[in-house]
């Protein structure tokens, strides 16, 4: 590639933002990480082309890099998990003339046939089925669930790059997509700046750290609360 010539990346940047739970915390900072090293590569050029859903949202996570001119900010209006989703959203894709598109998801349109990487946090959709996981109507879940493993498969297959945040969810993957084993990266997820002071602070107050678990996730059936929730009977020192 001439060093003249950006590279250019676009990232699915409609579900970052707090807002949209762990992965919109996952998406956000990973965007403000890459932004500074994608403006200060020697070399070869890198152009970051960012897909947010609304302009609020794209200054909400971009904060002082928003107006940034070395950055493409494109607003798609379309909502995730949707048939817009499938059916618009591969347009505005090819549109941009990508190098390589990042989804830190697996909601990636089928129609898409751009170089890909993903991110698969978890295939609970996977481990944890059946009515009692969901508070969804039945014919509404059942619908969703083959959607949902329909995109998913298709996109472990096209992506030539899979990160996943732990060797858990790697060995997940490949029990369902063993032939995807040499394209998975383990990238472990980091906590925000502001959660490590807090803890530096309390190593250097010598404050006694209780004993306690914290959950951080959704309050969804699928996500097993309850096997954390069993489990404190056999642990009474600890706190949830």
């Amino acid at each position: 590639m001439d060093a003249k010539q950006n590279f250019r990346i676009g990232i699915d940047a409609r579900l970052a933002g707090q807002e949209h739970a762990g992965i919109g915390r996952y998406s956000e900072n990973l965007i403000r990480r890459l932004i500074p090293f994608a403006l200060n590569k020697k070399g070869e050029k890198i152009a970051l082309v960012l897909f947010f859903a609304t302009p609020q949202q794209a200054r909400d996570v971009l904060g002082d890099y928003f107006d940034n001119s070395q950055l493409q900010i494109i607003i798609t209006k379309i909502k995730h998990y949707g048939l817009k989703e499938q059916l618009l959203l591969p347009k505005f894709y090819k549109a941009a003339k990508l190098d390589l598109l990042y989804v830190p998801h697996w909601n990636v349109p089928l129609a898409y046939r751009g170089k890909l990487a993903i991110t698969i946090h978890d295939l609970l959709w996977y481990e944890q089925k059946g009515l009692h996981a969901t508070t969804l109507k039945p014919w509404q879940y059942y619908l969703k669930y083959l959607a949902h493993q329909k995109v998913s498969q298709q996109a472990v297959k096209k992506a030539l790059v899979i990160f996943v945040p732990t060797q858990t969810v790697k060995d997940t993957v490949l029990k369902y997509y063993p032939m995807v084993k040499d394209k998975i990266i383990i990238s472990k997820e980091g906590i925000a700046n502001s959660y490590e002071r807090a803890l530096q602070q309390k190593i250097e107050t010598k404050t006694k750290i209780k004993k306690q678990f914290i959950y951080t996730g959704s309050l969804y059936p699928h996500k097993n609360l309850k096997l954390v929730i069993q489990s404190l009977k056999k642990l009474p020192k600890y706190k949830l």
